[in-house]
């Protein structure tokens, strides 16, 4: 895990950002429980639980006209029943390393003769957002890096904008 923390100021303006990441970190497609147990997602059966397939799985899976694909046939069978797609295997592995810009924020403060004769000392304004950008191998699979690997019903990272007003008096 690493993180970058930097800052800078220019007359009256201000301006930060976060960045956070993890290397060496690999992510089972298919998922491990924290028994060590393997099993089946959406992300390696089609509909399982009941639950939408993502699309990378749907147009990238094995078909005759499809040759070329990134992954096996489809197939709703389980595992445990003889669907040999979904067995544990380092197949299904993928490098869950990442780059996240977490945070960013740019901020203008105003202390003018003005506002001082208003009885304010200071005001600033900001803007901020977070999680704006993933840099990661995952991405095409639309799964965040930082899920856990059983991550049906795992709610992502939500990118968010905020905009501030500071007065002192």
């Amino acid at each position: 895990m690493y993180g970058l923390n930097m800052s800078a100021s220019w007359k009256n303006f201000d301006a930060s950002v976060f960045f956070q990441g993890a290397a060496i970190r690999d992510i089972f497609l298919s998922g491990v429980y924290g028994n060590g147990a393997v099993d089946a997602t959406i992300y390696t059966r089609p509909f399982h639980g009941n639950g939408n397939s993502p699309r990378f799985l749907i147009e990238d899976s094995w078909t005759p006209e499809n040759m070329d694909s990134e992954f096996a046939r489809l197939t709703t069978v389980a595992a445990e029943v003889g669907n040999a797609n979904g067995w544990a295997s380092s197949w299904w592995m993928r490098d869950a390393s990442y780059l996240r810009l977490k945070n960013a924020q740019i901020g203008y403060t105003i202390n003018s003769s003005y506002l001082k004769a208003a009885g304010i000392d200071v005001v600033r304004l900001s803007f901020t957002g977070s999680n704006l950008h993933t840099w990661s191998g995952l991405n095409k699979y639309g799964i965040d890096p930082e899920a856990p690997e059983i991550s049906n019903g795992y709610y992502p990272q939500q990118r968010t904008y905020e905009f501030g007003l500071s007065v002192t008096f």
